[in-house]
C-alpha cells in the first residue's frame, strides 16, 4: 500500500484523485468496499442479537434452578418431618 499512496503527489490530489485512490485499495482489498462493510455490520448485530437472546434464556433458565431448588428442599424437609412424625406414632 506504501508504494501506491507514495507514488501520489499528495499536494495537486483533488475530489477525483481521492475517488481514484479509494477505488484502488477497494480493488486491491486494502480497505472494505460498502458492501462487505454492510454484511460484517449486519453479521456483528445479527450474533450480538443472538448472544442477548441466549443470555436471556440463560438467566431464565437460572431463576428456574433457583425455584426448584428452593421446593425441592422445602419438599426434602416436610417429607422427613413426616416420616419422624410417622416413626414417633409407631412407637406409641
Amino acid at each position: 500500500m506504501a508504494e501506491v499512496v507514495g507514488a501520489l503527489p499528495l499536494l495537486n490530489v483533488g475530489a477525483g484523485g481521492l475517488l481514484a485512490l479509494w477505488v484502488l485499495l477497494v480493488m486491491l482489498g486494502k480497505i472494505p468496499s460498502p458492501a462487505a462493510y454492510r454484511d460484517v455490520v449486519a453479521d456483528r448485530d445479527h450474533y450480538r442479537a443472538a448472544s442477548d437472546r441466549w443470555q436471556e434464556v440463560a438467566l431464565k433458565q437460572g431463576v428456574t434452578l433457583e425455584r426448584l431448588l428452593s421446593l425441592a428442599e422445602t419438599s426434602a424437609h416436610a417429607l422427613t418431618e413426616i416420616q419422624a412424625a410417622g416413626e414417633r406414632a409407631d412407637r406409641r
